[in-house]
């Protein structure tokens, strides 16, 4: 016999799944499948339901499902960019700019004439010979830092017009081999210009910068 509220043959399961399987969507938004799942699951336990409480529940579902897949799409539009700039380090060629500000495996082009993190200004090789110990000296672990930064000192000046020590705006960074890339005789020097305030970024190429009149 039914009774109040009760809409005779069905259930309530689906329904009460789609609420769970949207819970679990949300710390995977970055995953839209769950979130489809539950939006499917809503819809079919809100048909199916056997009563009021199951209906709520699969409108519930489907809506926490729907705003999941909301949020990957913005994400996804978001970080479009990233998606289709994202260039190797090792095949960066010198003037590139990159939204990074220090090196990284993957980096994102970004145009020289807007704000961006770095500015490849050089790609120097270090003269070691094949088979040569990593670098160690009076700065130990960082020596090879160290040789880095000065392989990068000179090609700095004449790229930015004037050496680091001397620039307000801007310095530089390096990027250069491990050890294990170092035992592989990788002995590419990478390096790179970054603002001089730690968080700043650049808004110009810096190319030529302090040749140059203030922005």
């Amino acid at each position: 016999m039914a009774v109040a509220g009760d809409r005779g043959p069905g259930s309530n399961g689906v329904a009460i799944a789609s609420v769970l399987v949207g819970i679990v969507a949300v710390p995977l938004f970055f995953f839209p499948v769950p979130a489809a799942a539950a939006v499917v699951l809503g819809v079919v336990g809100h048909r199916h339901a056997r009563d009021l409480s199951g209906e709520i529940m699969g409108v519930i579902g489907a809506t926490v499902g729907i705003v999941v897949m909301v949020l990957f799409v913005v994400l996804v539009a978001l970080n479009l960019d990233d998606l289709t700039h994202g260039t190797p380090l090792t095949g960066a060629t010198h003037g590139t700019c990159f939204k990074e500000t220090y090196p990284e495996d993957i980096m994102v082009r970004k145009d020289c004439g807007g704000r961006h993190g770095s500015e490849l200004f050089a790609i120097v090789h270090h003269p070691a010979p094949a088979g040569a110990a990593y670098p160690t000296g009076k700065f130990g672990p960082f020596e090879a830092n160290s040789q880095a930064l000065e392989l990068c000192r000179l090609p700095f000046a004449e790229y930015v017009g004037q050496p680091a020590l001397e620039s307000t705006v801007v310095t530089y960074t390096v990027d250069y081999p491990d050890e294990g890339e170092w035992r592989r005789n990788e002995r590419t020097v990478r390096c790179f210009v970054i603002a001089k305030d730690d968080g700043r970024q650049l808004t110009r190429s810096a190319r030529d910068i302090a040749r140059m009149p203030p922005a």
